[in-house]
């Protein structure tokens, strides 16, 4: 999808008018022209692109990727340990790569402490933050995480933590928290 727009602003140096083209790729938004010498228009360009970022899920609704459907659950055992942490990540792998790289993450801030059954999604490309490859894998090793600090990075004391080593694409999983760190 492209937008041209022709822009026409005043600076301190004088009225100014050109042409600017927005291109849609999936969910991101790129300028085809250098237009924006001057901080105004730097900041005009990055408001037009924010809106296009924005509405550009509706044009292109049909390029999201079905990762998994995934239910998350605590173990009963565990349930104490959980008290007050209330972010959750879920870390997707390549199942087939040796790359300690993810795939892509999703962060979620719970409203409550978790008990029983406490996360359901739909993962996609829509709403996973895809790291490096486009290419989504044949299957994916899925990691669910409580994390104390709220922080990413790697486990850390205090975290609570659920793997699911094979997940086919496109199917469904439920991982149950059952390992503290």
């Amino acid at each position: 999808m492209k937008w041209r727009v022709r822009l026409t602003f005043a600076d301190d140096f004088g009225a100014k008018e050109g042409f600017l083209t927005l291109i849609i790729h999936g969910r991101f938004a790129v300028l085809n022209e250098p237009f924006y010498r001057t901080l105004a228009m730097r900041h005009l360009c990055t408001a037009i692109l924010a809106a296009a970022a924005l509405s550009a899920p509706l044009a292109h609704a049909d390029t999201s990727k079905k990762i998994a459907d995934l239910q998350v659950k605590i173990a009963p055992n565990l349930v104490k340990k959980d008290a007050g942490i209330h972010t959750l990540y879920v870390i997707l792998y390549d199942a087939a790569s040796t790359s300690p790289m993810p795939y892509g993450a999703l962060k979620v801030d719970l409203p409550k402490d978790a008990t029983g059954t406490f996360y359901k999604v739909a993962l996609t490309t829509d709403n996973v933050m895809v790291m490096g490859s486009s290419e989504l894998p044949k299957a994916v090793k899925i990691k669910v995480r409580l994390d104390k600090d709220g922080s990413a990075g790697h486990d850390e004391a205090g975290d609570l933590v659920g793997i699911a080593a094979k997940v086919a694409t496109g199917s469904k999983t439920v991982i149950t928290i059952d390992k503290a760190i």
